[in-house]
């Protein structure tokens, strides 16, 4: 997975639109590769620290997100004949999984053998079905405002300093730095309340910043990062939980909640949203912001309705 996303250091020197397909191809695909068995690989590590190591995962991959544009933006500006040595780190980083790292390999024929059918299994799970349906509703909210935050800061004539780098880096940052907090008290408490009120108190500053007016710039970024703070952590506090429920095939639960949540979610979070402003004649990001936020009550109605674990829920069917 490592090696393939490094072809991703061709994609600025490809012109025809096939060519750049294909190419992003292998990258969307190393990609894949490299998540699901990553956090299956996170979540077995330390059974009594799921939570909190999930959220350590997420909050370095979340760093890397937020400073990813700004690499990106640089090499490409200014060393964009020489572009390709971005692929370095990972090509180094493969190597080194591939010859420093020494895993169990003796795992049971059970574990070993799973396959569409076992995918579809999880939709009749009562808890892993209502563990999907609420991160497609967070994850749709939470991609939505990353793509449509710049075009809703700029609609409310913010300097683009903040519409345009400041308010991303400052979202992203709020899901990074606060997750190891929030993994380690779901650890102690409960990870189904702990994202219940994450969602809750997430939703008051989404919608504090759709709805007021024009606000100081301290507090537009306070804002924002609060946001990424709060609904940043249902992601990694989902992971964890589905390693939790299904620990004998960690790759495939963390598939379940990563890639095809994030599939759903970014095609109703951007793409929906993107539709969307033009249903508006005028401030579309924000009214289309304030429609993509509905899905907050199907949010929380899921987690209410799941059940605890300590209620048997591992072997409940819907």
């Amino acid at each position: 997975g490592l090696i393939l996303v490094s072809a991703f250091g061709f994609l600025p020197t490809l012109s025809p639109t096939l060519a750049l397909l294909c190419f992003y191809f292998p990258v969307s695909l190393g990609s894949s590769a490299f998540h699901p068995p990553a956090a299956g690989i996170v979540g077995q590590h330390d059974l009594n620290r799921r939570a909190f190591n999930m959220s350590f995962f997420w909050a370095f991959g979340a760093l890397g997100l937020s400073c990813s544009p700004l690499v990106f933006t640089y090499m490409y500006t200014n060393h964009v004949d020489n572009f390709h040595w971005i692929i370095l780190p990972g090509l180094m980083l493969g190597a080194i999984a591939l010859t420093c790292f020494k895993y169990d390999t003796h795992v049971t024929e059970k574990s070993q053998r799973f396959g569409f059918k076992d995918f579809l299994q999880l939709f009749r799970r009562r808890d892993t079905l209502l563990l999907w349906l609420s991160q497609v509703f967070i994850a749709s909210i939470f991609w939505g405002s990353l793509f449509l935050l710049p075009d809703m800061l700029i609609d409310k004539n913010y300097p683009d300093w903040i519409s345009k780098g400041a308010a991303h880096m400052c979202y992203v940052i709020g899901a990074a730095g606060t997750s190891m907090i929030a993994g380690w008290i779901a650890d102690r408490t409960s990870v189904k309340w702990v994202m219940l009120i994450c969602t809750v108190v997430g939703s008051i500053f989404f919608y504090s910043l759709l709805w007021n007016g024009a606000m100081e710039p301290p507090y537009v970024l306070a804002t924002c990062f609060m946001i990424g703070a709060f609904l940043g952590q249902c992601s990694p506090l989902s992971i964890a939980q589905g390693n939790a429920l299904v620990p004998e095939k960690p790759a495939l639960i963390s598939a379940f909640l990563m890639g095809f949540v994030w599939f759903i979610a970014e095609t109703i979070g951007t793409t929906g949203t993107g539709l969307a402003t033009k249903l508006f004649s005028e401030h579309q990001p924000t009214y289309a912001l304030s429609c993509l936020g509905l899905l907050f009550v199907p949010a929380w109605l899921a987690l209410y309705l799941m059940p605890e674990p300590s209620k048997g829920w591992q072997s409940q069917t819907v």
